[in-house]
């Protein structure tokens, strides 16, 4: 008889009322798919084993087989959310400020792109649980979230180094001077609540302006932060058509 004639084993096993036992590796993937879920909603401390066993659909047991421990899977759903950001970052080609040759331009550049991608994704692009599981971090045991912003800090901030002593050194920036971990970190913060207001289609936050206004109001506002002058940011716009 013809192999393709053949009864596959996925008819026999439902033809017995059996489920396909999935291999190892996918196991794997939906058991860290499902505490994803269960971590943002529980955070580390407070859930429990039973809880990730009964949300993956396998026995504690099983769920031993393929992380020793509560902590093992946590680091592995923590790998796998840090893959899933590097994928959407490059997909919304969030500029650095070192890819620009003028300091201030990088910096607006920077801060235009990055806010955009805070306010005008749709919302049914975003990995919302995984922000949601930064804010439950930040809320307990603050591991996602310190590991977060330290990724961050070390891709970004020699970059923004380099943007604000090129500002500075051609006088587009005055006043206080911020170090580049500070900046990045108070830039970061503007956009996680940016971000985490705009979760749904409907904003959280009762902002007067929606969309590119309300980017350019947080770019503006920033931008004045750092010490740039309102005209060097308009015109910055007006010159890059943001």
């Amino acid at each position: 008889m013809p192999e393709s004639l053949l009864p596959s084993r996925d008819v026999g096993l439902k033809a017995h009322g059996m489920k396909k036992r999935l291999a190892f590796a996918d196991r794997t993937r939906s058991i860290v798919q499902a505490a994803t879920v269960v971590f943002a909603e529980h955070g580390f401390e407070r859930t429990t084993t039973k809880q990730l066993a009964l949300a993956a659909k396998v026995s504690p047991a099983l769920l031993y087989e393929h992380f020793p421990s509560k902590e093992a899977l946590y680091r592995a759903v923590l790998r796998q959310l840090i893959k899933d950001q590097d994928a959407l970052l490059a997909t919304l080609a969030v500029r650095r400020p070192g890819e620009e040759p003028d300091g201030a331009t990088g910096l607006i550049v920077m801060l235009h792109s990055y806010f955009s991608a805070c306010v005008l994704t749709n919302a049914r692009d975003r990995n919302v649980t995984a922000h949601r599981l930064l804010l439950r971090s930040l809320a307990s045991d603050g591991t996602y979230a310190r590991l977060l912003y330290r990724r961050s800090l070390r891709n970004n901030v020699n970059g923004l180094a380099t943007a604000l002593d090129g500002a500075r050194t051609h006088g587009q920036i005055t006043g206080e001077a911020f170090s580049a971990p500070t900046a990045a970190a108070f830039i970061e913060h503007v956009g996680s609540m940016l971000l985490s207001t705009h979760l749904s289609d409907k904003p959280i936050a009762l902002y007067t302006e929606t969309g590119n206004e309300l980017v350019k109001k947080a770019v503006f506002f920033c931008g004045r932060g750092l010490g740039l002058a309102n005209e060097t940011i308009s015109r910055i716009y007006e010159l890059r058509g943001l």
